[in-house]
């Protein structure tokens, strides 16, 4: 692999030198130059990009070359700096060199053989850095290095050392070079280091294990990498050693290992025997000892393992034991049989069984499984009760994971949608019920997605079906599985479509007959107002004025039946409620700020939602008196409710009128519009109470139901205050 070009930048004032620089030296082979006309140039391009070396002419406008190799080197860059220019003086020169620049060179002469001989200076320069950022590198790596580090000379003199030296032997570092490798190492003297040099010089590199010995007399086992170095006429040793005292632990654990093997196998939570060729048990410990129920000197060479396996089992068993003797033979390693000890108890295990090498002998351990056993049967169980359950519901129901895998299904599923040849579980749903697939991808993808029930109604060859998806999570929230069910719901939206069809005629006749009534009441209310003007008679007027009174409360009477009689035409809708307040805030405020902070949340309610907050600010506006300031806030509850709360800083409500005002009528012939607003609520179960305090404002707080409430699938955050109206 070729090296990286060396990377120069060339700063001359006068472009064109700057260029002829540039093509010469990368003509020549690896360089890679930038050019720029100053200093202050030179200064921002140094301090964005990397560069190997600076070629910079000396007398520049602004800054000239030993003022920029000044700016460089204060800085704290080291980068080799060459003055290349046709200055040759020798007081330049010689502070070109005090200054940090590697070499000066002058311009002049043949250009080619001057651009070699800048080349030649530049790549010496660049070399001579890299060598000392080798230097640096490797004692950065001795210094640091985990292991203890040596340069030794022939008669055993530490030359030098590096800190896990000082650290791991107790001394300081102008101690160690004072001392010699007699001094520190427990198994050499002089005879002993004169008999390893002489091996060190003639097998070049050495691995040995020694023992160190501290400032304090502690020793300590090492592995010491040895290799011999020779520089001129002088001989080196270099070291490195590391503490194997873990190692050697590790060694002496191994040899205990043996001896603790028969303590381990007498002592093991698992069953465990030894048997022969012929069967016969020639090791068991005292977990074997209870499964068979007998001591083990009753079992070791008298008794054959077949007779603790039930007859049922034996044969298959012995056939193992067979086959296992046999070069090559084909024999699980480990599977299930059941026990019957002494006794006559039958319990349930897991055998596994192997050769010991070079014998004949079998080893096997047994684990009691019968509660695991016992809980599949009891898993199985449930199963077959699932499956009994969801085959006894008339309708399409499935449990499916959240992958797609189908888990369970019942008949009416398979009846209803058929299904491809084969399994009716264990596949993805799109393969086992294709028809199913197309229905319910997109209300399962929201289910999972969302993480809440659904409740949707689909279509499917010309009928409907009302597909309710309950997703099942756990303890971190994640979905699990879904519990799926269908039901066909085409007669009922039938029966519903002839009632809207019904409802809509009656709406219309009424509407017609309403309107005919308000244009007579309009009739009667401008005769009355006419007739009040024309006669004088004061007791007459009165009774007219009563007349003209009760005709207004007739035609209130019939604008909120219209009211009433649109409740709950259009089916409920999730509805944004900073939305929905803002339309309603349409009406005139007369002076009072609105606030709304009900963060970005929608709401399970009537499509006239609208009118409850339009009646809300209304009645606080006209029966509040001195209402300046209305707030809308919601709320999550503990019980996964949602509180809306309007309240006001008005004269409030008295506690005896809490829900009076809720009444139909009740007021100072004001119409229905407490009334009017709990029904509309009350049509997705939302319910409505008034909780603040007389002389402090009234309070509404609005509950919504658990699912009656969701995150908007826009989230602008909180609506800003809405300002008086003027």
């Amino acid at each position: 692999m070729e090296d990286p070009p060396i990377r120069i930048l060339i700063v001359d004032d006068e472009p064109s030198l700057g260029e002829i620089c540039q093509i010469f030296l990368e003509e020549m082979g690896g360089f890679s130059c930038d050019t720029v006309t100053s200093g202050a140039a030179a200064l921002e391009q140094v301090s964005t990009s990397p560069y190997d070396a600076i070629v910079s002419d000396y007398q520049m406008p602004g800054m000239n070359g030993i003022e920029l190799l000044k700016e460089i080197r204060g800085s704290g860059m080291d980068i080799p700096f060459i003055i290349f220019t046709g200055k040759g003086r020798e007081a330049v020169v010689i502070e070109a060199l005090n200054s940090g620049a590697d070499f000066y060179l002058q311009k002049g002469g043949d250009p080619e053989a001057l651009f070699i001989e800048l080349a030649s200076k530049i790549r010496q320069a660049v070399q001579r850095k890299r060598a000392e950022e080798a230097l640096v590198r490797t004692r950065f790596s001795i210094e640091h290095s985990p292991e203890e580090y040596y340069w030794i000379d022939p008669d055993g003199y530490l030359l030098d050392v590096n800190e896990q030296s000082c650290s791991s032997l107790g001394y300081t570092r102008e101690e160690l070079p004072r001392l010699r490798v007699m001094d520190v190492d427990a198994l050499y003297g002089e005879d002993e280091w004169r008999a390893l040099w002489q091996r060190l010089k003639e097998e070049r590199h050495l691995r040995i294990e020694s023992a160190h010995r501290k400032k304090d007399g502690t020793v300590y086992p090492v592995e010491v990498s040895l290799a011999h170095h020779r520089m001129g006429d002088k001989e080196f040793m270099c070291a490195f050693a590391h503490d194997i005292s873990g190692k050697k632990k590790a060694q002496e654990a191994a040899r205990l290992s043996d001896v603790m093997n028969q303590a381990i196998f007498q002592t093991s939570g698992e069953a465990t025997a030894v048997f022969n060729e012929d069967t016969i048990i020639v090791m068991a410990n005292r977990e074997f000892e209870r499964l068979s129920g007998y001591p083990a000197c009753e079992l070791v060479g008298k008794r054959s393992w077949t007779e603790f396996v039930v007859e049922e089992d034996r044969e298959r068993l012995l056939e193992y034991h067979r086959l296992r003797g046999v070069p090559g033979g084909s024999v699980p390693r480990c599977y299930e049989f059941r026990v019957v000890d002494r006794y006559g108890t039958v319990r349930s295990y897991s055998a596994v069984v192997d050769m010991i090498p070079g014998t004949t002998l079998r080893i096997a351990s047994y684990l009691d499984i019968t509660e695991r056993k016992q809980a599949e049967e009891a898993i199985r169980k449930s199963e077959e009760n699932l499956r009994s359950f969801m085959n006894a519901l008339p309708e399409p129901a499935l449990l499916l994971s959240a992958d797609g895998v189908v888990l369970a299904a019942n008949d009416a599923m398979v009846e209803a949608f058929g299904r491809r040849e084969g399994a009716t579980v264990g596949g993805p749903l799109h393969d086992l019920f294709p028809k199913a697939f197309t229905v319910l991808k997109l209300p399962l993808e929201r289910a999972i997605r969302e993480k809440r029930f659904v409740d949707e109604e689909c279509s499917f060859e010309g009928r409907y079906v009302n597909v309710k998806i309950c997703p099942v999570t756990d303890a971190d929230g994640d979905v699990q599985s879904l519990a799926v069910y269908g039901m066909d719901v085409t007669d009922q939206n039938n029966t519903r479509d002839a009632l809207k069809k019904a409802s809509k005629k009656l709406n219309l006749l009424s509407g017609i007959t309403r309107h005919d009534m308000l244009n007579q009441i309009t009739v009667a209310l401008g005769s009355l107002s006419l007739a009040s003007r024309q006669i004088p008679d004061e007791e007459v007027r009165a009774q007219i004025e009563r007349a003209h009174t009760a005709v207004v409360n007739i035609q209130k009477g019939l604008v909120f039946a219209k009211d009433y009689q649109d409740m709950g035409m259009k089916a409920p809708a999730w509805q944004r409620l900073d939305e929905v307040v803002k339309a309603a805030a349409s009406i005139p405020l007369e002076g009072v700020l609105l606030d709304v902070q009900t963060a970005a949340v929608e709401v399970f309610a009537d499509p006239m939602l609208q009118r409850v907050f339009a009646n809300l600010l209304d009645n606080a506006v006209r029966h509040g008196e001195r209402v300046t300031a209305i707030r809308i806030s919601f709320h999550e509850q503990d019980d996964r409710s949602g509180v809306i709360v309007v309240e006001d800083n008005g004269i409030g409500i008295p506690e005896a009128l809490k829900e009076r005002i809720f009444e139909s009528g009740y007021g100072r012939h004001t119409g229905h519009g407490l009334f009017l607003v709990r029904e509309i609520l009350d049509i997705t179960g939302i319910s409505i109470a008034e909780t603040g305090e007389e002389g402090k404002g009234a309070r509404f707080v609005i509950a919504a139901p658990p699912g009656g409430y969701r995150p908007a699938s826009e989230c602008p955050g909180v609506a800003p205050p809405i300002a008086p109206q003027t």
